[in-house]
């Protein structure tokens, strides 16, 4: 049963310049607290302050990308954002999460092997959790025979066009589901 609270996104810049993410739940208030440049040592330090007193019934969370940019190890990325989901339950238990995969974009290709650990361990994870969903991103941004879809990324290869956040409105829904019926007035 959801608490009633609104959808929070948290995480870095490809949430933070997200427009039209209130598409997504448009029957539920939305507030974006992304943060460009933010990782998951920023968001240790800012969920009790900053995400806990909203009482959020769903938290959509992106992070990672700018820890492997760091580089920060794997294991602390994975720690710190295991850290993170826990003290979001352990507040809000009726609050559902879900962890967005961390895109593998052009600009991170010399380190997909990183972004590919942290995306495997975080579906692994949340699927031994009723409360938290793993939503892969990745599926987007390439074409049925694995080749980037490089048009959906501005010039740096690494954040998004307007048309990969269309693509993604349209696209993540299906991994709500259980929510878009569970949280529906």
């Amino acid at each position: 049963m959801s608490n009633g609270g609104p959808v929070v996104v948290m995480g870095s810049s490809i949430f933070q310049q997200w427009f039209n993410v209130q598409d997504l739940l448009p029957y539920k208030a939305t507030i974006n607290l992304a943060v460009g440049g933010t990782t998951t040592l920023d968001w240790v330090d800012w969920i009790a302050p900053q995400v806990l007193p909203l009482k959020p019934s769903i938290v959509l969370f992106y992070a990672g990308s700018n820890d492997i940019n760091r580089p920060y190890p794997v294991a602390d990325i994975l720690s710190r954002t295991h850290q993170m989901l826990n003290q979001i339950h352990e507040a809000i238990p009726d609050c559902k999460v879900h962890y967005f995969s961390v895109i593998r974009a052009p600009q991170k290709q010399p380190v997909w092997d990183q972004v590919d650990q942290i995306n495997e361990t975080m579906q692994q994870n949340a699927a031994k959790q009723d409360w938290l969903t793993f939503v892969d991103l990745n599926p987007i941004f390439y074409d049925d025979q694995g080749s980037c879809l490089e048009h959906l990324f501005v010039d740096d290869q690494l954040h998004l066009t307007a048309e990969a956040y269309n693509l993604m409105v349209e696209y993540v829904p299906q991994h709500l589901a259980v929510l878009n019926t569970q949280d529906r007035p």
